[in-house]
């Protein structure tokens, strides 16, 4: 059992140290490189303190969306809104994201859900 946890930590940090080094690759191209790159830093320390802070993720997002990487963008912006369901902007930047990947269905449900917490 407790090799199995040990293995599965590992695993975390492994997979967060190649998203930051392909953020750090991705932000190169990017004139707030460095600037972003400490963002998804500070998030990820955010997340390792508590893996349910919706914020964290939000500006994992708000950097992955920056780099134009729209699957991890989605991805984190999935995770803030499922964690914060009223995340108004959360919700409008998801959808965003899934219109640049040229998901409209998604896109659509998304823009909807946040007129839906906008109204109430």
């Amino acid at each position: 059992m407790i090799a199995v946890v040990i293995g599965l930590v590992t695993a975390a940090l492994y997979f967060n140290k190649a998203d930051e080094r392909q953020i750090e690759k991705l932000a190169q191209s990017h004139e707030q490189g460095p600037k972003l790159v400490e963002q998804y830093k500070q998030a990820e320390k955010a997340l390792q303190k508590d893996p349910n802070d919706f914020g964290a993720y939000f500006d994992i997002g708000w950097v992955k969306t920056e780099l134009k990487d729209w699957p991890g963008a989605a991805t984190a912006y999935e995770k803030s809104v499922a964690l914060n369901k009223k995340n108004i902007t959360g919700w409008n930047n998801l959808a965003y994201v899934y219109t640049q990947m040229k998901n409209y269905p998604k896109a659509e449900q998304c823009y909807l859900k946040s007129l839906d917490e906008s109204a109430g």
